[in-house]
């Protein structure tokens, strides 16, 4: 089966949620709060396959700091800082470090000023830039930059890997055909090009943890 596949790239979080919903285009990689929401606005949409990191289901969340600065050692030092997020409806960059904040007894009224930056790299670069106290970003940005840039972890929290979704009423038989072909994916020069190690099977329990992430942390400004 020979398929034509046109690449759209949404600037935001939120714009290829709403499309997704409405069903502008087929299928794409989401992340996990982003799946979620987008499964809110239209419970149709449905789970085709999801990332693997070297057949793990899971990768970590990073809370990070100014090498240099020896008055944040862990989470609990956040009190009276500044703090930078990522993306308001990113998992890493706002949910489950804001549940894991709230976990650790920090919310925004300890802080002395937080702000959403929207990407990972921006907010490891504002750390290191001393625009903000601490920050956090997903593993393989801290790995990227945190010793290039002076950057240490604070602190850590389990993320679950990307999944990948159809709009609702996608064709059955084309949905099957993609999801197989994903999942037999072995050829280490198109999953370079994907910047993937590969793809498993996902059910939506996978992401029920996620769920409890953005629960709590709309407690975070309460």
């Amino acid at each position: 089966v020979k398929i034509d596949i046109e690449i759209k790239i949404y600037p935001t979080y939120s714009g290829a949620i709403t499309a997704l919903g409405k069903g502008e285009f087929d299928f794409g990689r989401f992340g996990p709060s982003s799946y979620i929401l987008a499964k809110k606005e239209n419970n149709k949409i449905r789970l085709l396959c999801m990332e693997h990191k070297k057949r793990k289901k899971r990768f970590k969340g990073v809370f990070i700091a100014r090498k240099d600065d020896n008055s944040i050692t862990g989470i609990s030092d956040l009190q009276g800082k500044t703090f930078a997020f990522g993306d308001q409806n990113s998992t890493i960059g706002r949910y489950l470090s804001q549940a894991h904040m709230i976990n650790k007894g920090i919310k925004a009224v300890d802080l002395r000023l937080f702000k959403f930056l929207g990407r990972h790299d921006k907010v490891a670069l504002a750390v290191a830039a001393g625009d903000y106290d601490a920050g956090v970003v997903k593993e393989n940005t801290f790995k990227k930059y945190g010793e290039e840039k002076g950057l240490k972890q604070i602190g850590e929290f389990p993320n679950v890997t990307k999944p990948w979704l159809v709009r609702a009423g996608f064709d059955l038989p084309l949905y099957n055909y993609l999801k197989k072909g994903l999942l037999a994916l072995t050829d280490d020069t198109i999953l370079k090009g994907l910047k993937q190690n590969g793809f498993l099977p996902a059910t939506d329990k996978d992401y029920d943890f996620v769920r409890r992430g953005m629960i709590l942390a709309e407690e975070f400004e309460q």
